[in-house]
C-alpha cells in the first residue's frame, strides 16, 4: 500500500495555538482527519499557554524543549503519550480539551471547516471536504419552480412546458438557491429520453429530473408504467450517483405522485423513510429480488395536488448490503 499522506497542523493554520487562528482555505479534500488533529492540537496548545506551561517546563516531563517548540508551532504532532504525561505530572485538565460523546463530526473541526464536510454523522464512512460550502435551499427552489410553472399555465403557455424548458428553468432557479450555475456541469440526457442529470461542484450534488408528462392524465396502465420507471431510476440514482447529495425531481401527473407517496409512505418533509425490496416490488422495479438494496429517501418539499413536482433526497442505506 502507498504511504498515507498527512498534512501538518502548521500547513492548515496561521496563528496556531493563539487567540486568532486563521485556517487555510480551502482545506485539502482528504484532510478531514488531519484537520481534526490540528484543531485538537491548537486547543491543547492554547490551553497550555493560558496555564503558562511553556516548552521548557513541559520538557521536564516529556520530550525536549525544542520538540515542544515545534509542537507549539504545529510543525510536529502532539501525541497521546504527550497528553498523558502532561496530565499526570502537570495539568490534569488538559484531557478536557479532547472531544467527548461524539455525535456530530463538526465538533472535531474549526468553524471555518464545518460547513465543508461532505457529511457530519459519525459512523457513516470517512467524510471529505467539499471545494466550498454548497448549501442548496431545496424548499425555496421548489417554491420558485412551482410559482413559475403555475404562472406559465395561467398565462396559457402550457404548450411550451417541455422537459427542456423546465430543465433550463430549473438550473436558473437553483442558481439563486445555493447551487451556482458556474459550478454545474452541463445537463445531460442519460439512458432514457425522459431522464436528465445535472451535477454541481465536481460531483458534490446531483439532481436527476424525471419527466413523465405532468400535463397528461394517464390511465391505470400508464400510471403503473410511470411508477415502474420512477422506481427504477430511484434505486439506480441511489446506488450509482457517487455524489454527496442526490436528488430525484419527478415531474408527473397527480395520479402518479399520489400513488408513489402512498406506496413509499413518504408523507412528511425531511422524515427519512427506508425503502426496501417490498416497495421495489410494489413499484415494479426490474430485478428487485437480485439487485435491490435498501434506499433511504425523504421529501424535500411538501407535495400537494396542485404541484407536478415531487422532490426526493435519496441515498443508499448504510446498513444495506451490496
Amino acid at each position: 500500500m502507498p504511504p498515507v499522506r498527512t498534512t501538518k497542523a502548521s500547513d492548515l493554520c496561521r496563528g496556531f495555538g493563539g487567540q486568532d487562528p486563521r485556517w487555510v482555505q480551502p482545506p485539502p479534500r482528504e484532510a478531514v482527519v488531519d484537520a481534526a488533529l490540528a484543531w485538537i492540537q491548537h486547543r491543547v496548545v492554547r490551553h497550555l499557554r493560558e496555564r503558562d506551561l511553556r516548552p521548557p517546563r513541559l520538557a521536564e516531563v516529556s520530550e525536549t524543549a525544542s520538540a515542544w517548540r515545534n509542537k507549539f508551532q504545529g510543525a510536529r504532532a502532539i501525541t497521546l503519550r504527550d497528553l498523558l504525561e502532561v496530565a499526570i505530572a502537570l495539568e490534569p485538565e488538559i484531557l478536557d480539551v479532547l472531544p467527548h460523546d461524539l455525535v456530530d463530526l463538526r465538533d472535531l473541526l474549526p468553524e471555518e471547516y464545518q460547513g465543508l464536510l461532505s457529511h457530519h454523522e459519525p459512523g457513516q464512512s470517512m467524510p471529505h471536504f467539499r471545494s466550498q460550502a454548497i448549501e442548496p435551499d431545496w424548499a425555496e427552489a421548489a417554491r420558485e419552480l412551482l410559482s413559475w410553472w403555475t404562472g406559465e399555465r395561467r398565462s396559457g403557455r402550457q404548450w411550451a412546458l417541455t422537459a427542456d424548458v423546465v430543465s433550463h428553468r430549473l438550473v436558473a432557479v437553483l442558481d439563486t438557491c445555493g447551487l451556482p450555475s458556474q459550478l454545474s456541469a452541463p445537463m445531460r440526457q442519460v439512458v432514457r429520453p425522459n431522464q436528465l442529470d445535472v451535477e454541481w461542484a465536481a460531483g458534490e450534488v446531483q439532481l436527476r429530473l424525471v419527466w413523465l408528462d405532468p400535463l397528461d392524465e394517464p390511465d391505470a396502465d400508464a400510471v403503473h408504467k410511470a411508477l415502474q420507471d420512477v422506481g427504477q431510476q430511484l434505486w439506480n440514482l441511489a446506488s450509482t450517483s457517487g455524489c454527496d447529495e442526490s436528488v430525484l425531481l419527478i415531474a408527473a401527473s397527480r395520479n402518479v405522485h399520489s400513488n408513489l407517496v402512498r406506496t413509499t409512505h413518504l408523507a412528511r418533509v425531511d422524515e427519512s423513510v427506508t425503502l426496501s425490496i417490498q416497495e421495489a416490488h410494489k413499484l415494479g422495479v426490474e430485478g428487485a429480488d437480485v439487485h435491490v438494496h435498501d434506499v433511504q429517501a425523504s421529501l424535500l418539499y411538501a407535495w400537494g395536488p396542485e404541484s407536478p413536482f415531487l422532490w426526493l433526497a435519496v441515498k443508499s442505506s448504510p446498513s444495506s448490503s451490496t
